[in-house]
């Protein structure tokens, strides 16, 4: 995904880091788009980090009775009870509130939750 942002990156030095686990459930999406949240939220999250680093990860979750113990949801029941795959977008920068959060994200949400056998044989 080439960054628009890349000059700003390398001029802070700001370490840019992609943690894609090997596990990680296929998911089915709108690639164009996928692309282009991402390429923003990581843009923005260069643009507002005066140091340190940029990290973009995938992850599965469970969630059970709307919470999970692998990533902080910003509001209970935020997602259905299940498995899903999380895109997320870290920074060392001045962050964004969590009321914020939940209204930029809700937005790219399309909460159908990843198949529970979701491990293939090929």
């Amino acid at each position: 995904m080439a960054l628009a942002a890349e000059p700003q990156r390398a001029a802070k030095a700001l370490r840019l880091e992609l943690i894609v686990p090997a596990d990680v459930a296929a998911i089915w999406v709108d690639e164009v788009r996928i692309v282009q949240v991402l390429r923003t939220l990581v843009e923005n999250a260069l643009q507002f980090t005066a140091h340190g680093m940029v990290t973009l990860r995938a992850m599965n979750v469970q969630v059970l009775h709307g919470l999970s113990s692998q990533f902080m949801l910003p509001v209970r029941g935020w997602l259905g009870d299940g498995w899903w795959v999380v895109l997320s977008v870290e920074d060392t920068g001045m962050g964004i509130a969590l009321e914020e959060q939940v209204k930029s994200s809700s937005h790219f949400i399309r909460r159908i939750p990843v198949p529970q056998h979701r491990w293939g044989r090929g």
